[in-house]
This record gives structure tokens, sequence and C-alpha cells, in this order.
């Protein structure tokens, strides 16, 4: 992985620029009108891809492979990482895109602080076209196996049964010799009777 500031070009399809691979989740949040329509295009018109890679445009799930945020202001910036950073899985990708040929408070040396305050790393720019330009991050290499709790859900890793609530089914005995009626009705009763 290249040192900080030292992120390199990408050339090629848009999926094969943002890392999509088969099987992975791909959330776009803030994305331009036609972004998510050419990039299901792009995807289904790979062989390799096709109906094998979801895109979405809500985080949903617990860990997420590549999220692509596009953002104006330096605000959206701040909120949409750490947001992100809660879902995002171990050896996933966040992608930050922001508009390369307008004036704004969004610039590289900007996003790199903001990665390395969120225990992110980047790693390469590309242009995501002529508008728009991305900066890819990753989890550090130190804090991906901190995350990797993310990958195996609590309870399963310990054994356990997932916390449910449940209803225990009443036999029919003691249902007939409760009598009808609601449960407070059945408690009141029997402390009448004791």
């Amino acid at each position: 992985m290249p040192v900080m500031g030292m992120a390199r070009p990408t050339r090629g399809t848009l999926t094969r620029r943002l890392g999509i691979k088969p099987g992975h989740q791909v959330v776009l949040l803030g994305a331009p009108e036609r972004f998510p329509g050419r990039l299901a295009a792009e995807v289904a018109a790979l062989d390799e891809l096709a109906g094998d890679v979801r895109i979405s445009r809500v985080m949903r799930g617990r860990a997420v492979d590549v999220v692509v945020v596009f953002v104006d202001c330096l605000a959206q910036l701040e909120r949409r990482v750490l947001e992100v950073t809660h879902r995002l899985h171990p050896q996933g990708q966040l992608w930050v895109c922001w508009r390369s040929r307008r004036a704004g408070d969004v610039r590289e040396d900007l996003l790199r602080r903001v990665a390395m305050a969120a225990g992110l790393a980047d790693s390469t720019v590309c242009a995501i076209d002529g508008v728009w330009t991305g900066m890819r991050m990753v989890w550090r290499l130190e804090n991906r196996e901190a995350m990797s709790y993310r990958l195996v859900r609590p309870a399963a890793s310990l054994g356990l049964a997932p916390h449910r609530r449940t209803r225990r089914a009443t036999t029919t005995r003691r249902a007939a010799a409760a009598g009808p009626g609601s449960t407070q009705k059945r408690l009141r009763a029997r402390k009448r009777a004791d």
C-alpha cells in the first residue's frame, strides 16, 4: 500500500477502477442522477460481475464491501465518513468523490487528514467521470484485525444462540386450568387464592 500522500492514479473501466469484484455489495451515497444507472449497466455487461454484484443507495447489512460517497463540502464529508466507517467491511473500501473542477472546501490533503482521523489510509485517486474525482480509502493494516469482529456475529462466535425473545408454548392442560381471560386476570385470581 502506498504511503500517505502517494496515491496512484488508476485506469480502465469504472468497475475496475472502483475495485468491484464478484459478490461485492456496493453502496452509492449522494450519487449524481445518472451514476447508478451507468454503474449498473457496466456491471450487467461484464460476465464475471453480472448478477453477482448488489448495488444499493442505502446502507443495509452488517459489512459493506464498497461504498462510493459523493460530497460537496467538509461538513458532508465528515458526516458521511463517520456513517460509513461503522459499517465498512475490514477488507472494504470507501471511495470519497468530490467535484474536481469546482472550487470548494474538499481537497485531497483534507481528505487524507479526515481518513487518518477515522483510522483509514488513502491508496488511490482516479477520475470517476469528467466532473468527479474519487479517492479510495481502506482500513489501515493495524486496524483491519480490530475490525474483523464485524465478520462474525457475536452469538455465533461464542457458541450461543442468538438473543431472541420467544414465547413459551402453553400446554392445553395449563391453559384450561387458568381459565379464560387475560394474563393480568389470571395473576389477580392466583393472588386472591393464596
